[in-house]
């Protein structure tokens, strides 16, 4: 008995590891390119399930590094990976310590770089991009409360139903990590993407998915910028120097082109449907309009009716010039156009005489 009592704790012991790495709950996710999904994370058997509100994505274990808690630990996993005796890695983990908001952290992964090799100008360049971006030390002014731009209207779109559950289910948590923090509310631009707390989850979803069925060409769905513009290196706005996705062998990226082919094949009466497209925010970068005055037509003025007690103007004299018995007809009569900005006779005309 003692045999079999024995086996039993083995097994036991043999499978406690097996559970604890099933049951591992962070915060951020590494992906295999070093870009960051944050959420509720649970590391399952064979995959990473992330949940964000009521959307949920799962993330293949061998897609991504490692399962942290914070920013910050991301980093220090990260610097267990790079070779830090190069300064080019030090100013690489500087510029992915910038664009994560760790900026105390970038600039000593600068100074660092500049240790190891002091004339390359790229840090030079970046630590004093750092140094302006530093948050002023004199006391805040007093906070003027912005107005808050309205959120556009909801725009109900019929598609079917599978097309509604995969958006819910996969596409908006890949649009949400993948786009969200370029293409937040406060965008620019017209392809925004709202968060649940931004008019509510049912309001954001149908506002995110008239987003993307804007970006998707019916006719051609290979060629929508929803699909080449996730795989493109376009995010000029921020420090890093990847595309959303990493290629289109990507998971992510399967799952959007399956999403929108399904989009484009299965609901053919979206190509009468006008998607409606939100303006563009202002901005205080924009230049001044221009107008040039000389290139406006000036608007036709509309005479004002006279008064009743106005008298009419009197007419033009006309001056006839000697005329000879000889000629078979008198020549036509010189008529002297009255002048319009005389002022007597302006005021004859809107006032009367008085």
């Amino acid at each position: 008995m003692w045999k079999y009592a024995f086996s039993a704790c083995l097994l036991v012991l043999a499978a406690a590891p097996l559970v604890q790495a099933q049951g591992i709950q962070g915060k951020v996710l590494i992906l295999d390119n070093d870009r960051l999904m944050e959420g509720d994370i649970v590391q399952e058997a064979e995959a990473y399930r992330i949940r964000r509100g009521s959307s949920e994505i799962v993330v293949p274990l061998g897609k991504a590094k490692k399962l942290v808690g914070s920013s910050s630990e991301a980093l220090a996993f990260l610097k267990t990976q790079a070779q830090l005796d190069q300064a080019s890695e030090r100013l690489r983990l500087a510029k992915w310590a910038h664009a994560h908001g760790l900026r105390e952290h970038a600039i000593a992964e600068t100074k660092s770089a500049l240790e190891i090799q002091p004339n390359l100008s790229d840090a030079h360049f970046f630590l004093r991009y750092l140094q302006r971006s530093a948050p002023s030390t004199s006391p805040a002014p007093v906070a003027v409360p912005t107005p808050v731009a309205p959120l556009p209207e909801i725009q109900q779109i019929d598609v079917s139903s599978d097309c509604l559950i995969l958006f819910n289910n996969k596409i908006q948590p890949i649009l949400l990590n993948a786009c969200g923090g370029c293409h937040s509310s406060s965008y620019p631009g017209t392809f925004r993407i709202y968060q649940a707390n931004e008019g509510g989850s049912r309001a954001s979803t149908q506002r995110n998915l008239a987003a993307a069925i804007g970006q998707i060409r019916l006719e051609k769905p290979s060629l929508s910028p929803l699909l080449i513009k996730s795989v493109s290196n376009h995010a000029v706005r921020t420090a890093m120097e990847h595309p959303p996705l990493k290629n289109k062998q990507v998971e992510p990226y399967r799952l959007l082109q399956m999403w929108v082919e399904m989009v484009a094949v299965g609901n053919p009466h979206l190509r009468e449907v006008k998607i409606a497209v939100p303006p563009p925010l202002p901005s205080a970068s924009d230049p001044p309009r221009v107008v040039n005055f000389a290139e406006l037509t000036p608007l036709p003025m509309q005479a004002s009716a006279p008064s009743p007690s106005a008298k009419p103007t009197p007419t033009p004299a006309v001056k006839s010039p000697a005329f000879s018995e000889g000629t078979s007809a008198p020549p036509a009569p010189v008529v002297e156009a009255a002048d319009e900005f005389d002022p007597i006779l302006f005021n004859q005309k809107y006032h009367g005489k008085k």
